[in-house]
């Protein structure tokens, strides 16, 4: 198995890249909803859509797995402020749902990793494997 299929590893990159992620994404929110609910029409700061789009893309990689909705984190030209918010208001939403799918962190062992169903069968056949040893 290679370490990219391992749950493990997979859960231990999403968390770390969602950790990162989200206060970069906070603080570009709070950048953009003055314009967008005071110009929602005129076109948007390229710099800030620059700066949203490796955010969105984050987005689209935390929810990659689940059906639909990915095509809303796509930024389309030309860009408004009303639609800059929204895309990124729905990476907000994005990040909220990997977070309860991803909460429970096992803080005894503080590994860093969140339990999901994949981690503890994998962890559970690993136990299996270490008592036969």
């Amino acid at each position: 198995m290679s370490s990219f299929d391992d749950p493990l590893t997979t859960s231990v990159r999403l968390v770390d890249l969602y950790t990162a992620t989200r206060p970069a994404l906070r603080a570009l929110v709070e950048l953009v909803a003055p314009h967008a609910s005071r110009r929602p029409c005129e076109p948007a700061a390229p710099g800030l859509v620059a700066a949203a789009r490796p955010l969105l893309a984050t987005a689209r990689r935390l929810v990659s797995r689940e059906p639909g909705g990915r095509g809303l984190l796509e930024l389309r030209e030309p860009l408004d402020w009303a639609g800059l918010a929204a895309s990124l208001a729905f990476a907000q939403a994005a990040f909220g749902r990997f977070e309860r799918a991803y909460r429970d962190i096992d803080r005894a062992s503080l590994r860093g990793y969140w339990r999901t169903p994949g981690v503890e069968k994998y962890l559970s056949k690993l136990n299996g494997l270490n008592e036969i040893r």
